[in-house]
Order: C-alpha cells, then sequence, then structure tokens
C-alpha cells in the first residue's frame, strides 16, 4: 500500500501540477513532506534491492520527481510556502500519525513472495517509519529504539520543517527592511 509521505507527496505534487486552480495545501505538504522526505531517502534510501533492480530505478525516479515538481513550482510558479500555513503543515502531519500508526498495528507482521526473486519474505507495516527506523542508514540511528525513536523524530520533523521554511523567513524579513 502507498502510504509512506513521499506517496502522499507524489500525488499531491502531481494534482496541484496538474490542476488549473491550484490549492496551496497541495503544494505545501509536498514541500515539507517532499523535499525533506525524499530528499532524504535519495542520500539514505532504505532499499532491499539494487541495481541493475527495476525497483532500484523506480525507488530513485519516484522521489527525484517529487522533488523536481516542488522545484518546478517554487522556480516557475513561483509558488512558495507562507508562515501562516506552516504550523497547519505540522498539525496535519502530526494528526496523521494516529491513523498511520493504527494502519501499521492493523496490518502488523506479513509474508509476500518477492516477484523477481521468488523468495518469501517476512516483514512488517512500517509506514512513516513509526514501528522501526529504516534499515539502511539515517538520522533515525542516532534515536532511541522503536517506539521511543518518535520522541526524537517527531522534533526533529519540525525543525526540519523549519529549515526548509527559513529561507523564506529571512527573504521576508529582507524585503520589509
Amino acid at each position: 500500500m502507498p502510504l509512506h509521505m513521499c506517496n502522499f507527496s507524489a500525488v499531491l505534487i502531481g494534482i496541484f501540477l496538474l490542476t488549473k486552480k491550484k490549492d496551496q495545501m497541495f503544494f505545501e505538504l509536498p514541500f515539507y513532506w517532499g523535499i525533506g522526505g525524499a530528499t532524504m531517502a535519495l542520500v539514505t534510501p532504505d532499499l532491499d534491492y539494487a541495481w541493475p533492480d527495476i525497483e532500484y530505478f523506480m525507488f530513485f525516479y519516484g522521489h527525484g520527481q517529487i522533488v523536481l515538481g516542488i522545484f518546478f513550482a517554487l522556480a516557475v510558479l513561483k509558488y512558495r510556502p507562507y508562515l501562516q500555513n506552516f504550523l497547519k503543515m505540522a498539525a496535519i502531519s502530526l494528526l496523521l500519525l494516529i491513523p498511520i500508526y493504527i494502519i501499521n498495528l492493523i496490518i502488523g507482521d506479513f509474508t509476500y513472495v518477492d516477484p523477481v526473486t521468488g523468495e518469501t519474505v517476512s516483514d512488517i507495516a512500517n509506514y512513516w517509519y513509526l514501528m522501526d527506523t529504516p534499515g539502511g542508514a539515517s538520522l533515525m540511528d542516532f534515536m532511541p529504539a522503536a517506539p521511543f525513536h518518535m520522541l526524537g523524530v517527531i522534533p526533529l520533523s519540525l525543525a526540519v520543517f523549519f529549515l526548509l521554511y527559513l529561507p523564506f523567513l529571512v527573504w521576508d524579513k529582507f524585503k520589509k527592511a
């Protein structure tokens, strides 16, 4: 199921770019989730496959398209995040943790047959990395073990959101001066 932040970001930025009437929320959620999350995914990928597997290419292509879509909206369409929406985007993100966590609990442990290798694979539902840290290296490696890693991830995510907004805040301050 496509329930990671990057999946949501891809859908939202796609809808934003393809519709005539632009909804600011459809830009700002992908702005924070996509630049923060997709960039982290590109830098520290959590992959079970490697070159030249098609899933490897799809992972990098998909995450790259999220970032490109957001930068297209910034540079060409001249959209930008706004301070009055910053807390709203953070609140939406925090509120969505609850249903995503419940979905993870409902799905729980699962087993599937890898269509490429034919091997049986066991895994846990771990959308938004609420149940465990990613398999690959990430900033979550410096957090406590799950589920307590969220005590560090939530403030870190809010700090990343703020850092992403910071250039616009500085620009607005200089523009007023």
